[in-house]
């Protein structure tokens, strides 16, 4: 018997503002609370229902030479400021997958293709420090925003 899959939905969208860590002090979580209220206010939405089953994806691309963040640390306060806008609860989300692309390598140990026609604004990965933020019904899908392909390193 041949299974039937629906097709994904997915919310997609590029957010500039990092957030920080979730270890740091909450003075500057109340700045980033401020600094992204307007982002949050600007997008419509996609809300999945609570019988969905989810998907999450992001890619960091990171153009920090120094003062790296721990991608960890990005990921919940992230996810965290899409619960009662895209899913009730993350814990929805059964499968996750994060990528953090430091860009000095790019082309040294990847190569990257982005789609500016899968979301506003895509282009900014390619000069500064940036998420992309992806949430869809399972199975999950290749993102076509992003094509990757990683580079042989070894030699």
């Amino acid at each position: 018997m041949k299974d039937i899959c629906m097709p994904s939905r997915i919310f997609r969208k590029l957010l500039v503002d990092i957030p920080p860590s979730s270890n740091s002090r909450s003075k500057p979580k109340k700045v980033f609370q401020k600094k992204i209220q307007p982002w949050l206010d600007n997008i419509d939405f996609i809300k999945f229902s609570k019988t969905d089953k989810l998907y999450g994806r992001i890619f960091y691309f990171n153009h920090e030479v120094y003062g790296v963040r721990d991608i960890h640390n990005i990921i919940k306060p992230i996810f965290d400021m899409l619960q009662g806008k895209v899913y009730d609860d993350d814990n929805d989300i059964l499968f996750f997958e994060a990528i953090r692309l430091d860009m000095s390598k790019k082309d040294s140990w990847f190569k990257i293709e982005l789609d500016g026609t899968a979301t506003d604004e895509i282009e900014k990965a390619l000069i500064q420090t940036c998420c992309l933020i992806e949430v869809g019904t399972l199975p999950p899908i290749e993102s076509n925003a992003v094509k990757l392909l990683w580079l042989d390193t070894s030699l």
